[in-house]
Order: C-alpha cells, then sequence, then structure tokens
C-alpha cells in the first residue's frame, strides 16, 4: 500500500509541476491540497518542501506587491478553523483580549452559526476587535483579493496563524505577508501539514512538539515556542443519558471514531474485557466519524445494554463530570479529553504503544506528577482493576493537569517580547515505522477513504491526469463505499 501511494503522490506533484509551468495556478491549488489530504490521512511524511515552493510562486503570482507600513500593537488573527471549543481559537482569543489589544479576526472556512457561534459572539463583544468572515462561496482568486485587502488595510503588527494542513488559501496568503511577524499554531503537532514558509515562530502545545518540528520537519530550533493550553469548558445543560445507564459504573471514553479502529480491534478487546469482569459497569463513547465497526462489535458480543454511543455532544463536560472513570482510546490516544476528565478528578487510564510517545495522556499535562498512560497490557489491566476498587476514594492534584487563563496569558508575554525563551529539545522514542503502519491498518481495514480522498478535490480531472488510476480509484469507490453512495442517491431522490 505504502509503495502505491508514493507512486500516486509522486504522479500528483508532477502533474503540480506541470500545472505551475502552464501557469495554471488555481488548479494548482486543488492538486496540492489534494496531496496535503493524503500525506495528512496516512503519515507517510510530515512535510514536502517542494509544494511549499509551489504555493509560494503561487503567492508571488497572485498576490502584488505588499509595501505596507504596520501600526504598532495591532494583531491580526487568522483562523482556519474557529470551531467552538475545538482547537485553539478560544485560548489565544482570550489572550488577545486580556492583553487589551486591537485585533482583526478572520475566519476562513466558516460553515455555519451553530459551529462558530461562541468564538463570533466573543469577537463581536470586544471593543477592540474586528472580524471579518470569508465568503468562501466565491472563486478563490476573489477570495485572495479580499482577504489580502483586509489585512492590508488594517496594517497589523503581529499575527497568529491557526491554519489547517491542507489550506493552501492561509499559506498563499501568509506567505506574502512576511513583514508582520507571524506566529504559527501547531496544531497537529505529530502529522503532516503545509506551511513551512508563512511563519517566524511556531507555537508548540507541549515538549513532544518541539521535539517532532525539530527532528521531522527540520524546523530551526530558534523559530520553535511553547505553550501549554488549558481547555475551554462551556457552561452547558446536562443533556441527559439513557435510561438503561441507571446507576451502573459509568465508564467514559471518546474522541473520534478512527481513534479505537486498528492493531487487531486491540481497544475492543480491552473493553470487552473490562465489561466481563466487572458486571456493574456501563461504557459511555462520545465522538464523531463512521461508527459502524464500533456497532458491529456491540452488536456481535450483545452489549447493547452495556455501551452507548452518544454521538456528538456539546455538553460533553457534563458527562464526564457524571462519570467515574476515563478510559482512553487506543491505538491512538487524545488529549483534550483526558484533561477534562482530570480536572474533573476523574480517575484516568490508557494503553499506550510504547513507541507511540505521541499519544501518551502525560505529554499534554503541564507539569509532571500525574501517570495516566500503561505501555505493558497486564500492568494496565491491574491498574483499571484497582481504580475499580477505589475510585470512590482517588483524589488528583488538577493544578498539574493545565495552566489557568492568566498563566496561559504570562507565558504569550514571554513568547511574544524580544527575549524570547530557548528550548532543550527533548528526545522522545518515536518509531516513524508503527506509527506509519497504524495510519494505514487504519485506512486499510477500517475507513478505507483514500480513493474518496483523491475525488473530492480533483473531480472528474483526475480522469484527465491519470485515466487508469482513477477508473482503479472510482471501482474502489462503488464497492468500498456502497452504503454512503446510497444514502446520496436517496437524498437526491427525495429532494425530487
Amino acid at each position: 500500500m505504502l509503495k502505491d501511494v508514493k507512486k500516486d503522490y509522486k504522479k500528483l506533484q508532477n502533474i503540480a509541476k506541470q500545472q505551475i509551468d502552464e501557469k495554471k495556478y488555481l488548479s494548482c491549488l486543488n492538486t496540492i491540497s489534494c496531496m496535503a489530504n493524503i500525506a495528512y490521512h496516512l503519515n507517510f511524511k510530515f512535510y514536502d518542501d517542494e509544494l511549499e515552493i509551489f504555493l509560494e510562486k503561487i503567492s508571488i503570482k497572485t498576490i502584488g506587491a505588499l509595501n505596507m507600513t504596520p501600526i504598532k500593537g495591532r494583531w491580526v488573527f487568522y483562523d482556519y478553523f474557529g470551531f467552538d471549543n475545538k482547537g485553539l481559537t478560544q485560548q489565544y482569543l482570550n489572550a488577545l483580549e486580556d492583553l487589551g489589544v486591537e485585533f482583526l479576526y478572520i475566519l476562513e472556512n466558516y460553515i455555519n452559526d451553530s459551529k462558530h457561534k461562541d468564538i463570533i459572539d466573543q469577537v463581536n463583544r470586544n471593543k477592540n476587535a474586528t472580524i471579518y468572515i470569508n465568503d468562501s462561496k466565491v472563486s478563490i482568486k476573489k477570495q485572495i483579493v479580499n482577504i489580502s485587502k483586509k489585512i492590508y488595510e488594517y496594517k497589523p503588527e503581529k499575527s497568529l496563524l491557526h491554519l489547517a494542513p491542507w489550506s493552501c488559501l492561509s499559506i498563499i496568503l501568509w506567505i506574502r505577508f512576511s513583514k508582520i511577524e507571524r506566529y504559527f499554531i501547531n496544531l497537529t503537532d505529530h502529522a503532516f501539514w503545509l506551511g513551512k514558509n508563512t511563519f517566524d515562530y511556531c507555537i508548540e502545545f507541549r515538549q513532544y512538539g518541539t521535539y517532532f518540528s525539530s527532528n521531522y520537519r527540520k524546523i530551526n530550533k530558534n523559530k520553535l515556542l511553547m505553550s501549554h493550553y488549558y481547555p475551554i469548558i462551556n457552561q452547558t445543560n446536562f443533556m441527559g443519558l439513557p435510561d438503561e445507564v441507571g446507576s451502573r459504573v459509568k465508564i467514559f471514553s471518546g474522541g473520534t471514531y478512527f481513534k479505537v479502529y486498528g492493531s487487531n480491534n486491540l481497544y475492543f478487546k480491552i473493553v470487552k474485557r473490562i465489561l466481563l469482569k466487572h458486571d456493574n459497569t456501563v461504557l459511555l463513547f462520545a465522538g464523531s466519524g463512521d461508527d459502524k465497526p464500533f456497532r458491529e462489535f456491540i452488536k456481535k458480543n450483545k452489549f447493547q445494554n452495556r455501551i452507548f454511543l452518544l454521538g456528538y455532544r456539546a455538553d460533553i463536560n457534563e458527562i464526564i463530570k457524571k462519570s467515574n472513570i476515563y478510559l482512553g482510546t487506543c491505538p491512538m490516544g487524545g488529549g483534550l479529553m483526558g484533561q477534562y476528565a482530570l480536572l474533573n478528578n476523574i480517575p484516568t487510564i490508557a494503553y499506550v504503544d510504547k513507541n507511540l510517545p505521541t499519544y501518551f495522556i502525560e505529554t499534554i499535562l503541564y507539569k509532571e506528577g500525574i501517570k495516566c498512560s500503561y505501555t505493558d497490557l497486564n500492568t494496565f489491566y491491574n491498574r483499571f482493576d484497582y481504580i475499580m476498587k477505589n475510585y470512590k476514594n482517588m483524589s488528583i492534584n488538577t493544578g498539574l493537569v493545565s495552566p489557568s487563563r492568566e498563566q496561559f496569558l504570562e507565558n504569550f508575554k514571554l513568547l511574544i517580547g524580544n527575549n524570547k525563551p530557548q528550548y532543550e529539545i527533548k528526545d522522545f522514542n518515536f518509531n516513524k515505522y508503527k506509527f506509519e503502519e497504524l495510519y494505514f491498518d487504519i485506512e486499510n481495514n477500517y475507513l478505507k477513504q483514500y480513493d474518496l480522498i483523491k475525488f473530492k478535490w480533483l473531480g472528474v480531472k483526475y480522469f484527465k491526469y491519470d485515466p487508469y488510476a482513477a477508473f482503479l480509484s472510482f471501482i474502489n469507490i462503488m464497492i468500498n463505499n456502497k452504503q454512503i453512495l446510497w444514502m446520496k442517491i436517496m437524498q437526491k431522490l427525495k429532494a425530487i
């Protein structure tokens, strides 16, 4: 599979180069986005300097000269996502608000009011803030003109960049605004992303990120800064649980569903062992994505009255508060859910492959002193059994979990000052082969989205670029995604 993916990737790289040579810049952006999504989905590489060069060429050709004189003290916060309670938007909005500076907030990828409500409301309440929401319905060329004009007219001195790994629009804009001091917020520190040429400084959220960016992205360590984050906890009314949960011990787990797929169904084996050994328990799982393999596991083992898939829940913190134990996902671990649990004084435990330190809950904690992750399965089970007996009397030093808003601000002041902190790059036992193997396992045996990604970004032009590969991909989509295609056909028929 890796050999085939690299072959596809190389073909797309050649197509992108040809499009650059033929000055088909906007078509090239789709090709580059496709490649970035493939690399992000499978993580067989973590940066691509050639694509960065392509984007720089497009930037120079599509954005004119920018002889801008910045206004001292002004900021711009450029945000691809802007999702409430997701990513790191609200933490940095809070920091700008607490600093009392003037800033322009730009939201690139507006979805709907419900996705961005809290963030947009917060910016609108701030008398020092201005908001601009990109109109993604117009052409990319027009979007570039609109956003670059807005930044140029605002004349900021500094910027915060919260970008998607594949967002070509963000990158070609910020390559050109090099006179603005640019702070890149590294949201996906363990995965592929584009944008190495868009920043002056890269803010990591843990030591692991500084290690990874230095060793696997070849970013100069003098550009690397670090700021531990704190979770944004919304005050949301509890929406309840299924009646069948009753008064049993509630084990909570959650995240995107693909995090529990792979490694020969290890997560499901762990869950089965726990539920069979401890009769008075239920598993609550809040997540999004493809839940089909999870539901098949529930049905096969007749766990309909023991496992409850809650889907996406806005009241996630309230659910965790009412849980008794937090079980981390595996083979891919999560970060934010574990922080919520620890901050609510919920005993937390996870099994992690020793070769994949990116998934250790401890790596995202503010300070050392809490043990959550176990790399030996027997030790993990013994610890879980201990927690089951003692969870009512266990206490957690929540001061070790995350900084306060005030501590986050004080560290941010240091990062943007003239005398920036220097960091020792701590070594981690990262096994690239195991990491790569895990992503391919999940794709090949569970998700099967590789061909969909290519068609999503290339469309029918894929047949023009590579007819044979496009035909094979189309056949694979028909085989692997029959249910999705049938649902779309039915939706179309209902609309007629």
